[in-house]
């Protein structure tokens, strides 16, 4: 899709046509035969524009709640924060600051995290692609809220604002990026041009330690229903803490300056204990391992053991049945004494084929368990534990 079928979309034709393909509700499998149906009644390049329209809102609907409302692009739809990760963010940074501030969204998009600051602060948006800044003024309209839009480079406009907020594009020369500066724009040049503004950065979860820990400011790494979304950098007129790990939906967080060490690795307790990635990312393992009076089962393996469970949204855990060093043939046994026939396998550390495993184990019967394979006392063991 392009400005000008954007545009035609958005007319009363357009209109009747982007109704007609919701109602079709087309799938990848079923594309061709609803784009058969529509170029009937449309021209072909507003069948297409109108089917694409409906095909991305039916699959948004997993990140926005307003998604039959909004429009997309596939790549711009897999590259926007979910409503949730970006509503975390918005009312984080009205926190912070306790009053709704000028704030320049930087590289917009089509505004899935502009809807969200639009909610607490005074945004101008800019993009230099107009198709997305188009995109980006109708899905922020479903919202019901207000932003001003600009069209071009947003290092070189001079836009009043007191914080900017940035999402560097990852995705540079057909490749993902990690490191910040290998994005566009470079966070370096965002610093560089905005030196009197506080700025928030939306960075990959998976961004080099060494080059978030030596830009100061706070490294919020945020997780949404046990997957880990973003790593939030705060510059250090924002920043509560040095390291901060936050799961959603509960919204829930553990921040500290200067992470505790986790206890000495000791034999399995009760329960094992899996910390949840915003955890491990933030290497807040130690903390959690305090608050849960629980202990590693290796040095530098992020399963934790305990005696007690106390449910936590920063953690699952399972009772332990049983451990053992880990040889296939006794755990092979021992399943099927137990009349295990279907196992969930979890392994860290072991560097064994998780389909060779299954494939050698050949378990019968009708139970269910939780096995992880990890290494204790510098050997690999495996772990049997209630599904």
């Amino acid at each position: 899709m392009d400005r000008a079928s954007f545009a035609v979309l958005l007319s009363p034709t357009g209109q009747l046509a982007l109704s007609t393909a919701m109602a079709l509700a087309p799938s990848e499998s079923t594309f061709l035969t609803c784009f058969g149906q529509m170029a009937k009644r449309y021209e072909r390049d507003l069948a297409r524009a109108a089917l694409e329209t409906a095909l991305l809102r039916a699959r948004a609907a997993a990140k926005f709640s307003r998604a039959e409302q909004m429009f997309f692009l596939r790549e711009a739809l897999e590259q926007a924060s979910s409503e949730a990760v970006a509503r975390h963010r918005a009312a984080s940074l009205l926190r912070r600051l306790g009053s709704r501030p000028r704030l320049l969204d930087l590289g917009c998009g089509i505004g899935g995290d502009t809807l969200a600051l639009a909610a607490v602060a005074e945004v101008t948006a800019v993009d230099s692609d107009g198709l997305r800044l188009a995109l980006a003024e109708q899905n922020v309209r479903a919202y019901e809220v207000t932003a001003t839009f600009h069209e071009g480079d947003g290092l070189k406009l001079d836009l009043p604002a007191e914080v900017v907020f940035v999402d560097p594009d990852r995705r540079v020369g057909g490749r993902r990026q990690l490191s910040f500066d290998a994005c566009e724009p470079m966070l370096s040049a965002v610093r560089q041009r905005f030196t009197q503004q506080a700025i928030v950065a939306k960075l990959a979860p998976g961004v080099p330690e060494k080059e978030v820990r030596l830009l100061g400011g706070e490294a919020e790494y945020v997780s949404l229903a046990g997957e880990l979304k973003e790593c939030l950098w705060w510059s250090p007129a924002l920043a509560t803490a040095r390291l901060r790990a936050t799961v959603l939906p509960s919204g829930e967080t553990i921040a500290c300056d200067h992470p505790v060490s986790p206890p000495p690795a000791d034999a399995p307790g009760e329960w094992l204990i899996d910390p949840g990635p915003a955890i491990t990312r933030a290497g807040l393992v130690g903390e959690l391992a305090q608050r849960l009076c629980a202990w590693p089962l290796e040095p530098g393996i992020a399963y934790l053991s305990a005696d007690q469970w106390t449910p936590t949204p920063f953690a699952r855990a399972w009772r332990i049945r049983a451990a053992l060093p880990l040889h296939l043939a006794t755990l092979r046994d021992l399943l099927r004494q137990q009349g295990i026939g279907r196992i969930n396998l979890m392994r860290r550390g072991v560097p064994h084929d998780s389909e060779e495993i299954l494939r050698k184990l050949k378990l019968q019967g009708e139970g269910v368990a939780q096995v992880v394979m990890c290494p204790h006392q510098g050997k690999p063991w495996a772990i049997v534990c209630e599904a």
